[in-house]
């Protein structure tokens, strides 16, 4: 089981959804190791399948002494992907210009959920907009703005040429 764990850890790193079957796996059969389940929650996490994440984290979290650091940790990160969660209802309100968020920050977790989910377009739109606050996403903005602009993402297919062009050059 701990090469099968390093490898779903090796897998969560490259970004490949796979680590997410491998690491299901290795809870299913070594239901008793908290690590494999906060690993499982993290693979959700980073893939944005924030719900499935938030309850992951949390059984681990369960699974640990009350009062651990890891344990409390857990539950932190829990807290963050329910959050995440109610963003990403909320998030096509943001793009279609309905609901407008009032920070920089707020931007920017939208921002997060869409590039989270495979989103990039909608996550450089996001970022873009929080950049106009605060200088400090520019790093995020760039690299959902240069992955949409490659053609990259869930949302690839909205993008006009001319628009992934612009995504490219703003990148």
């Amino acid at each position: 089981a701990g090469i099968r764990h390093q490898f779903a850890r090796y897998l969560v790193s490259r970004g490949d959804e796979a680590a997410v079957e491998a690491l299901s796996a290795l809870v299913k059969a070594k239901p008793e190791v908290p690590e494999y389940r906060a690993n499982l929650g993290d693979a959700l996490f980073t893939f944005g399948r924030f719900r499935e994440s938030a309850a992951t984290l949390r059984e681990a979290a369960d699974q640990l002494p009350s009062g651990s650091p890891r344990g409390d940790a857990l539950k932190s990160q829990a807290r963050k992907a329910t959050k995440l969660a109610g963003l990403s209802d909320r998030l096509p309100d943001v793009l279609a210009g309905t609901l407008i968020p009032s920070t920089a920050a707020a931007w920017a977790d939208f921002g997060e959920v869409a590039r989270r989910t495979g989103r990039y377009a909608a996550a450089a739109k996001c970022f873009a907009a929080a950049v106009e606050l605060d200088q400090r996403y520019s790093g995020p903005a760039a690299g959902s703005a240069a992955l949409a602009g490659v053609g990259r993402g869930a949302d690839a297919n909205t993008l006009a040429p001319d628009a992934r062009l612009e995504l490219r050059r703003t990148a």
